[in-house]
Formats: C-alpha cells, sequence, structure tokens
C-alpha cells in the first residue's frame, strides 16, 4: 500500500530515511478525501504556474525555480532545528525526506507566490499576463539615463505579492489543520496565538515577509544574470541566490513585524500582524507617487507575453476548493494514521523543555502530547496502547512563553489507536482522527468556518476579476516600443 516510510523513526528530517515515498490513492481517499482532493488541486495549480513560466521564457523558469528552491530550503530548515519544528505534515500520497515532506508542499511556494505576483502586477500597472518581477527585467522604468538593479515598481509588485499571498493562504489554513491536512505544535510559542481556532496569526506574516522577499531577490537577480558581463552562466548563481537569500531577508522582516515587538513588549501577535500590512501598504502607496506620470518602457523581446488566464482559473478552482470542503466534509469522518508528533505514555516523557527565543529570552515546550485532566495544571500520560480504538481528546495548554500570557489553544483532532510500540516512553506512528463541528468552540462550527473561508475567497476571485478587466482596459495599454 505504501512504500519507503519510516513509521517508526524520528519525526524531523531524518537523511537516513528513503528520500521518495508514496502510498495507496485509494487508501488515502479513504481515510481523508479532502486532503487527496487538496494535492491534485495544488499539483495542477503549480503546473499552470510551470506551464506559464516556461512560455515567458528563461526569466520567468528561473523565478518558478527559485520559488521551489526556496521552499525546500525553508522546510528542510524548519524540520532540522527543534526550535522551529512545530508542524507535522499528514500522510501525503507523495513526499520526500522519509515523508516528512509531501511533494504537494514542495509546489506550494510556486503555486501560491507565482500566482500571487502575476495578480500583483496586473493589478498595479496592467502589465499585461508577465507580472512586474519579469516585465521590469527588459521594461524597466527610467529615469534619466540611469536603471537600477530594484526599482519602485519592482518594490511595489513584491509588497503587493506579499499580501496576495497571505490572502491565498487564508482559507488553505483555516481549513487544513480541522480537515487533519497537517497539525501544529500543540504549545509552541511561535504559533500559539492564533486567528480563528486554527491559524497561527505568525504563518501570515511569514507568508507576507517571504513572498516579498522572494519576488524581490528573485527579479533582482534576473536582471544581473540578464547582463553581458555575466555571461551565458549568470543564471546558475542568479538561481542560487534567488532560492537562498529571501529566507534570511524574510526572517529580517519578521525580527522587525514580530519577535522585537511581541518578545521584548508582549505586544499581541494580531498587533504586530496589522503592523506588517499597513506598513506594506505604505510601501505600496509611496511607490506608486514616485512613479507617478509619464513612464518611459522599453520591451525586451525575449520576455514573451503569455496569457494568464489558466493560472487565474486555476487559482480561483483551488480557492473554492475550501468552500466545498467546508460545506460538505465530516471531520469527525477524517483520520490520518501516520507519524505525527509524539505521544507520551509515561510521565517521563510529559515533561516540558526549555526553548530559546531569537532575543534571548526563555520559554517552555512540550516535545510530545499529554493529555491534561481536568483542572490539572501539568500534562500525564495517554493511556494509547496498539490495536486499541478507542479515543482521547487532548485540551489546550496554558504556555508560559517568556513573560507574555498566552491563552489556551484546542486542539481539532483526538488520539486514536496506536499503529507502533513505543520506544523511550514516545510512540511515533498512532491514528489522528477528526472532531466535529463546533468541537473547539463556536469559532469553529460549520457556519463559523464557512465565514472564514468565504471572505477571503470571496475577495480573492474579486481580485482576479478587477485584474482581468484591468489588464485588458485599452486604456493602460502600454508602448511597445522607445
Amino acid at each position: 500500500a505504501s512504500a519507503g516510510w519510516n513509521m517508526d523513526g524520528p519525526p524531523r528530517l531524518d537523511a537516513s530515511s528513503t528520500f521518495l515515498v508514496w502510498r495507496d490513492p485509494v487508501e488515502a481517499w479513504e481515510e481523508n478525501w479532502t486532503f487527496v482532493v487538496l494535492q491534485l488541486a495544488m499539483f495542477a495549480l503549480a503546473t499552470a504556474t510551470l506551464v506559464h513560466a516556461i512560455r515567458v521564457g528563461r526569466a520567468g523558469l528561473l523565478l518558478w525555480l527559485a520559488a521551489v528552491g526556496h521552499g525546500l530550503f525553508v522546510e528542510g530548515f524548519c524540520y532540522a532545528l527543534p526550535e522551529l519544528d512545530n508542524f507535522h505534515h499528514g500522510r501525503a500520497l507523495v513526499a520526500i525526506f522519509g515523508g516528512r515532506m509531501p511533494g504537494y508542499v514542495v509546489v506550494l511556494y510556486p503555486a501560491f507566490y507565482y500566482s500571487a505576483a502575476q495578480l500583483a502586477s496586473m493589478l498595479l500597472g496592467g502589465l499585461g499576463s508577465q507580472f512586474s518581477g519579469l516585465r521590469a527585467l527588459g521594461r524597466r522604468r527610467r529615469e534619466a539615463s540611469s536603471e537600477g538593479v530594484v526599482d519602485a515598481e519592482l518594490v511595489a509588485t513584491a509588497a503587493l505579492t506579499g499580501l496576495l499571498t497571505a490572502l491565498v493562504d487564508v482559507p488553505y489554513d483555516a481549513m487544513g489543520p480541522k480537515l487533519l491536512h497537517w497539525s501544529w505544535h500543540p504549545d509552541d510559542p511561535n504559533v500559539f496565538e492564533r486567528t480563528g481556532p486554527f491559524i497561527p496569526t505568525t504563518s501570515f506574516i511569514f507568508h507576507i515577509t517571504f513572498a516579498a522577499s522572494w519576488l524581490l531577490v528573485g527579479a533582482a537577480a534576473s536582471r544581473v544574470a540578464r547582463m553581458p558581463c555575466c555571461g551565458k552562466l549568470g543564471w546558475i548563481p542568479a538561481l542560487l541566490v534567488a532560492s537562498l537569500l529571501p529566507f534570511p531577508l524574510g526572517v529580517m522582516q519578521i525580527q522587525l513585524f514580530y519577535v522585537v515587538p511581541h518578545d521584548l513588549a508582549c505586544v499581541p501577535t494580531a498587533t504586530c500582524l496589522a503592523a506588517a500590512v499597513g506598513a506594506y501598504l505604505v510601501v505600496i502607496v509611496l511607490c506608486a507617487w514616485w512613479l507617478r506620470g509619464g513612464v518611459t518602457r522599453r520591451v525586451d523581446p525575449s520576455i514573451r507575453r503569455v496569457s494568464a488566464l489558466p493560472v487565474l482559473a486555476l487559482l480561483s478552482v483551488f480557492s473554492c476548493c475550501f468552500v466545498a470542503f467546508a460545506a460538505l466534509a465530516d471531520p469527525a469522518g477524517l483520520s490520518d494514521t501516520g507519524v505525527h508528533l509524539p505521544v507520551a505514555v509515561s510521565e517521563e516523557a510529559c515533561s516540558r523543555t526549555e526553548t530559546m527565543l531569537s532575543l534571548g529570552g526563555v520559554a517552555t515546550k512540550s516535545m510530545h502530547l499529554c493529555s491534561l485532566p481536568d483542572g490539572a495544571s501539568s500534562g500525564g500520560p495517554l493511556a494509547l496502547r496498539p490495536g486499541d480504538r478507542s479515543s482521547f481528546p487532548l485540551v489546550g495548554h496554558t504556555l508560559p512563553a517568556a513573560h507574555c500570557a498566552m491563552p489556551e489553544v484546542p486542539h481539532p483532532f483526538r488520539v486514536a489507536n496506536s499503529a507502533s510500540e513505543a520506544q523511550a516512553g514516545v510512540i511515533r506512528k498512532w491514528t489522528m482522527i477528526g472532531t466535529e463541528w463546533g468541537a473547539e468552540g463556536p469559532a469553529s462550527t460549520r457556519a463559523a468556518m464557512l465565514m472564514v473561508v468565504c471572505w477571503p475567497v470571496a475577495l480573492m476571485l474579486t481580485t482576479v476579476l478587477a485584474a482581468w478587466s484591468l489588464d485588458r482596459s485599452p486604456s493602460l495599454a502600454h508602448s511597445k516600443s522607445d
């Protein structure tokens, strides 16, 4: 039914595991049909963006591959570093790293980033179906006789790309944990504050900053690679730079918008997110003001105009899938048997571990799932045994993260039977089963989740229609020559 799954090994990145693993799609459908639909929809959207990038030319393909490389670097870094290892994916149809990283996550980054960047450029300038990070390579805004590697048009497009990526991510992040597509660490300080019942607020800050960094660095690297002095092999170092440099650039922004105010002054994460969104909007407005008036563009014939309609259409279908999930799915009937966060079956394994925060503070973090009896202040072991079909709920933890008070967080799953024996007091392979709508409170009812999912989908569809209309508007036609 499957091949290469390291069910009894450690849940983190394990280089000794089989690199590529897969599972029976029929078995996967029976366990969780929504997860199968999600993966197929993600692969379809990623394929559309890849075809578009290839048709655009070498610059488009570089940015697409840079998004893949960036995603592999970010995900692998999080798996390998315990302080950042705060989520576990479900058992996917195809996965790498011994099953730790699903195949659809590999292409999630180009699917989200490329689509959002395409949409951003069409909104900002009606630049046709090339987004600004590509068109600006050959059609750069000129002032006097100088041309820069990074200009205001690119900065504005990168900022809007970050905001649109977060918008695309809202239904994905809202429904994923409830439908067992992945699970967040129960009390990791970096993902503890939630928007709604299931979305870590820091996830939005991550997507905004990292997507913007990807386009900014990728487009700038592509411009440099096109210079005559770089030669024909200039695209190779450009691809490496575009894959690796967005990570530290994104981290620096997260330090500015989240870590410093949150860890030093206990500013709520929602306030940090509002500050990040506001700052990005200010950047877009300032760039638009800077670029006011007449603009001379120079067309590079090597960058072909390609219709964005297939990408935007599949992006719309992808987003609507989550509305269908909220309307049709029964989370209580879904399950996922695989390697998740280890479950403690001994008192010793339920202990908490100190974890260092980036500014030197210390927080505590449970390395294993433990039950929390009513009124208890610390976890106890779960009565989990192989073959036992009973299930156990997990209630919220109150996290003493540094000196900041944290609320309780509901877990949208229950622990069912074990599929492997305990090792060192923990069980790594077990069955996760979903909970009923509303089990985590009023915010998790079907009606509430439909509201959470429908508004970003409606806003995104409106944005797609607006971008398509702007792109077709005769008043936004640009000069094809100097």
